[in-house]
């Protein structure tokens, strides 16, 4: 059965997906016979789509991860000791990421591998490193042996990937380009174009429906082209994950038009955000912009090593598509890990936000919607907010889009050498990739993380009647801006003095940090309680924080750590550590929709004792950690806001310190749970944290004697609440200000260790560089990796710790 037609069931639209998904928390319909520990791993909709199919195309997910962070930490700091250029030392990193992402799974995958070698129910076999995971078309019976393997984490269908069809109108009457192509000059890249910056050197790809490479627009951008000789040649610059063909070719549309927004120059248009950049493309939807999970995850891993060489590698991966409608849970978190190692590997990932528009909060698709993810929405020619531009929060708690760019009528290239308007999301996103190459060739040293803030902090701020603050859940940070962006990062900031002679050795700062925040939670663990010594641990979701949040006065007043895991499952690792620590009590944070019923039965399973502090809402289960804390009264509470983290980051080790417990609110208004709490506790102070615009002046009035800590930013907040309440503190631990799973586990061990926490960004903010300077600090440790704080921020600070 070639490929076409296997059993992928070409109907099985993201819609029936999602209505198999529901049924997840059914039992599944299989064997008596299977062990009830793999039966749980197959994915009752998989279970569903057998019952129809004797053969079905589905995906094995494996437990291990390689720690990508890691390996290219160390490979930067080993190419910075042997002195390597800026380009050795890049191809060194991307070099050392994928040989950790293919050990990894040589070594997980080799069982399941031996299991389906030469198997007659076995139809196909496809390995990828870039997630560790294989996808198998194979019986039912196939599925259930495989995941009887404990290496095993989870077997899913192939999802089909359906990007909405935009409108478009061809055109061939293009005359005056400021007016046609409106999107080059909303977001400035002209007058970025005047500093000799286009692009030049730069090369940015596409997974879409694939490119006409030959386009009077295209052509001269073409990485595989050469302009000169006339050859051409494919190999490294184009992949065709659907049809296997070798030549460029794009038998959509979408993705020749995504690629002339990104680079598009030549016929005497300048159409393109980067004109001077080269392009490649990769094709993962069909003829009727459809895809598969499967041909996703081909493209992705094509992009670490075009034509099998690392060299090749794009620095910026446009994606202009995604699955609408679904939670991370139920596609398991797929593409996730992709982004990660992207990021690692030192390639920028731009994403479409969808367009599912604005009728209900939290419309975002996935991946767009990974807190890793840069999502971007839609404006028109005058900076309105497109209709059908989907909106946040994520499921994270993040604010997405994280920027917008023009994505009504967008004029681009269009297949048969034509142009055509477009409107949506994917024409948006191409239009940030492009800045993104500009960006790098204004400073060819910038990280994907100092991208992602630039971008974000550059950006012109956009409101409007529903979106009042900024950033915010319509806009983001605002309306991209090239210039802006380009000034602000070739602005290199001046090295910081060192003492040429000191008279001690030099302090180091420790990093603390693993693959993922469920490994780093794990490192914290570690590092502050021993084997064996603590009789019941917390237990938390780690894709939403507020529970986190509230619960970091009660973990420190049990003197125990509060580990993350899966809302949909509970983590081996996560499992191993509670092990570990000996405790035999765990207390789960939220209700079964945090952390789901059969997480809770995996640690009944394995021999504890399970309780869960929960309510209704976050609200309520902020409420009823609070009453666990203080056994009912306590004159004084923490008021945070329930989403809007940032400026609550740092309050929580000082809270559990002064053990005052933290309640939850609304930006505008207080929830009934929270007004209740205050009267029940006997509240007579309360101390909101952030600003009026995260709490506002009214709910500040109606709080029993309120005071408020705040600052101009989340890093103004960060000083304000170390002023007030770290005054005699001399050691803290460092966070960055943009994630925030790393910083509220880490904040147990601030409090268990008498430190405050510090926020930092792509740089040392001013007023916090200000603040450390003025303090005589005995040391500095940060949590998280090189992609969260970069080793330019790290020797920064270093150099501060030595002054």
């Amino acid at each position: 059965m070639g490929k076409n037609s296997k059993a992928r069931t070409k109907g099985f639209s993201i819609i029936a997906v999602l209505l198999m998904v529901f049924s997840l928390l059914a039992p599944a319909a299989i064997s008596a016979e299977a062990n009830t520990t793999a039966i749980n791993k197959l994915s009752s909709s998989l279970v569903e789509q057998f019952e129809n199919e004797e053969k079905v195309t589905f995906i094995v997910d494996f437990k291990d991860k390689a720690n990508t962070a890691k390996v290219a930490g160390q490979a930067k700091e080993e190419a910075n000791k042997a002195n390597l250029s800026a380009e050795k030392a890049e191809l060194s990193q991307r070099e050392s990421v994928i040989n950790e992402l293919k050990a990894t799974a040589n070594q997980s995958q080799a069982n399941v591998k031996a299991l389906l070698n030469n198997n007659s129910d076995v139809e196909e076999v496809k390995s990828f490193h870039i997630t560790n995971s294989i996808v198998v078309t194979a019986t039912q019976e196939v599925a259930e042996e495989i995941a009887a393997y404990d290496e095993v984490s989870s077997i899913i269908p192939n999802l089909e990937i359906k990007v909405d069809e935009p409108v478009s109108e061809s055109t061939n009457n293009l005359q005056n380009a400021e007016e046609d192509f409106y999107n080059i000059y909303r977001v400035n890249a002209p007058e970025v174009w005047e500093q000799g910056i286009n692009g030049e050197g730069l090369v940015v790809a596409s997974i879409d429906s694939g490119a006409q490479w030959d386009h009077p627009s295209l052509i001269n951008n073409y990485r595989g082209y050469n302009a000169e000789t006339g050859d051409v040649d494919h190999s490294a610059s184009f992949f065709d994950a659907v049809n296997g063909q070798e030549a460029a070719y794009d038998d959509h549309g979408h993705g020749t038009h995504v690629t002339g927004t990104m680079v598009g120059t030549g016929d005497g248009l300048e159409i393109g955000v980067a004109p001077g950049a080269k392009f490649i493309a990769a094709k993962a939807l069909d003829s009727t912009n459809a895809g598969y999970l499967e041909d996703m995850l081909a493209a992705a891993e094509w992009m670490l090593a075009p034509g099998g060489d690392a060299a090749n590698a794009p620095d910026i991966v446009n994606n202009s598509w995604g699955i609408s409608g679904a939670t991370p849970e139920q596609v398991d978190e797929y593409f996730r890990d992709v982004i990660g190692v992207w990021d690692n590997a030192g390639i920028f990932s731009v994403f479409a936000a969808g367009n599912d528009g604005q009728t209900d909060e939290g419309t975002v698709g996935i991946p767009a919607l990974y807190p890793e993810a840069f999502a971007v929405g839609a404006t028109d020619r005058n900076d309105a907010l497109a209709a059908f531009s989907s909106n946040g929060p994520s499921p994270y708690g993040e604010t997405k889009p994280d920027v917008s760019a023009p994505g009504v009528e967008i004029v681009s290239a269009y297949p048969g050498d034509r142009y055509a308007y477009m409107s949506g999301t994917s024409m948006a996103a191409p239009a940030v990739s492009g800045v993104a190459a500009l960006l790098l060739q204004a400073n060819p040293d910038a990280t994907v993380e100092e991208l992602k803030n630039v971008l974000k902090e550059t950006a012109t701020p956009l409101t409007n009647k529903t979106y009042t603050e900024v950033p915010n859940n319509g806009f983001g940070h605002g309306l991209v801006d090239a210039l802006a962006a380009v000034n602000a990062i070739a602005e290199q900031p001046e090295e910081p003095e060192v003492p040429e002679q000191p008279e001690e050795p030099a302090k180091e700062i420790e990093r603390l940090f693993g693959h993922s925040r469920y490994d780093t939670a794990i490192e914290v663990s570690q590092k502050g309680w021993a084997d064996d010594s603590v009789d019941k641990v917390i237990v938390a979701r780690g894709d939403d924080f507020s529970d986190a949040l509230a619960g970091v006065p009660l973990a420190y007043a049990w003197d125990t750590p509060i580990l993350l895991t899966r809302s949909d499952r509970m983590l081996d690792s996560t499992l191993a550590e509670i092990e570990r620590l000996g405790a035999e009590d765990v207390y789960v944070l939220g209700g079964p929709i945090a952390v789901s019923e059969k997480a809770e039965k995996t640690l009944e399973n394995a021999g504890y004792t399970v309780s869960r502090i929960q309510g209704q809402s976050r609200f309520d289960t902020a409420v009823e950690i609070a009453n666990e804390l203080t056994d009912g009264k306590s004159e004084e509470v923490v008021i945070a806001n329930s989403h809007k983290f940032p400026d609550a980051l740092t309050i929580g080790s000082f809270a559990a310190q002064a053990g005052v417990p933290i309640l939850l609110t609304k930006d505008s208004s207080i929830p009934e749970a929270t007004a209740n709490a205050l009267t029940d506790l006997g509240v007579t102070d309360s101390l909101v944290v952030g600003g009026p615009l995260v709490v506002s002046e009214e709910v500040e009035a109606q709080l029993p004697n309120a005071e408020r800590l705040d600052g101009r930013d989340r890093y103004g907040t960060n000083i304000a609440i170390l002023e007030n309440l770290g005054e005699d503190v001399d050691s803290l631990y460092v966070a960055t200000g943009t994630d925030y799973a790393d910083a509220l586990t880490g904040a147990v061990l601030a409090a268990k260790e008498g430190k405050g926490l510090v926020l930092v960004r792509n740089i040392v903010p001013e007023n916090i560089n200000t603040y450390l300077s003025g303090k005589e600090l005995e040391d500095l440790t940060i949590f998280g990796g090189p992609v969260a704080i970069s080793d330019a921020v790290k020797e920064a600070l270093e150099a501060i710790l030595n002054q």
